[in-house]
This record gives structure tokens, sequence and C-alpha cells, in this order.
């Protein structure tokens, strides 16, 4: 059948770190460098027209993962979502702890593929 349940903000993030959080960071940040430093023969409206579909992408990349979530704006959903989330940045990482426990050892197996030059290269 169909369920809909509630995913827990440090889940969602383990979930789309990668496939929408990060891109969608870059994006905002390269449009901001190329608002700052590029080419801006045609001014504001010119931005806005070069840029707007990219804002679009960025924001929706960022913002997808939590509106699509049930429940994630119910206001006590929220609250434990974000004490459950500073707890799982906050606890430190070793030998056995799983990376639903902890930031440090989720990163450390999000990166494990790419330790060798061999798999450097295919994840390029």
């Amino acid at each position: 059948g169909f369920v809909v349940r509630h995913i827990k903000f440090s889940e969602n993030y383990r979930l789309y770190s990668r496939s929408h959080f990060v891109k969608g960071f870059e994006v905002v940040l390269l449009l901001v460098v190329y608002l700052a430093y590029g080419y801006n023969d045609g001014g504001t409206i010119g931005y806005i027209l070069l840029s707007a579909s990219s804002w679009f992408m960025a924001l929706s990349w960022l913002l997808a993962p939590s509106l699509f979530n049930p429940s994630g704006f119910e206001w006590q959903k929220t609250v434990e979502d974000f004490r459950e989330w500073a707890n799982w940045l906050m606890y430190r990482g070793g030998i056995g702890v799983k990376g639903e426990e902890s930031w440090e050892a989720w990163w450390e197996e999000e990166l494990g593929h790419i330790r060798s030059l061999s798999g450097r290269i295919v994840e390029t």
C-alpha cells in the first residue's frame, strides 16, 4: 500500500546530501560569484534573465526534500528534528559508530569510495 511517514531532518540530509544539498549550495555560490564578478553589460535585468532558471533550480534542490516531507513543517516535529539533528552533528564518530548516530561517522562512510585513485577517477 501507499504509506506516508515523516522523515527526520538528519535522515533527510543523509539521503539527499550529495544529490540535492551539495549541488544546490554549489550553484548558489556560483550565482553569487557571477553576480559579484561576472560580466554585467545588461545590468540587473540582464542578470535576472540569465540566472532566473538557475536560481529556481538551486532553490528547488535545496527546498524539495523538506517540502515533500510529510509533516515537515509541523512545529513539534520541527523542534524534535532540530534537537535530533543537533545531537547527530555533535556526536563524535569512532570505531563501531554508525552513520545514523554521528555526522563524522556518516562522512567517513560517504567518502570511503574515493579514498583510492581509482575511486576518485570513477567518481569524476
